[in-house]
């Protein structure tokens, strides 16, 4: 099981809007950094542990290469998380490259209305 220091989960919007839609249904969101929580050092962005259904969601940053996440993926997975990414719509093609095989899902994001973030159905890499 990942064992990260906790961070504020307002500070990025694709993280608050996925956090959201889990404790609206009364689970317990932990956010802790991405480099955190697949072990990789050097990677941006959030990562939220959703422990009471053992889900691990993975906020994928533009500026990332998705190949870079491929071994904590499968850390993680090994350690018994179902795993997703969350990706900007418009990098979805090169997760579904850079993830191939991976034990993960993707799932697209983008912005939508009065500063929303909307989701795209889960995808196999």
């Amino acid at each position: 099981m990942v064992v990260a220091a906790p961070t504020v989960t307002k500070t990025h919007p694709v993280a608050r809007a996925s956090s959201a839609s889990y404790t609206r249904r009364g689970y317990t969101v932990v956010e802790t950094s991405l480099e955190a929580a697949v072990g990789v050092d050097g990677l941006p962005g959030p990562a939220l542990l959703i422990a009471d259904m053992g889900i691990a969601e993975c906020v994928l940053e533009d500026r990332v290469d998705p190949a870079r996440l491929a071994a904590g993926i499968e850390a993680l997975a090994a350690e018994g998380w179902e795993v997703t990414v969350l990706v900007p719509a418009a990098r979805m093609g090169a997760a579904h490259w850079g993830l191939r095989g991976a034990s993960a899902s993707l799932q697209a994001w983008w912005p939508g209305p009065a500063d929303s973030i909307q989701f795209g159905a889960p995808q196999v890499p």
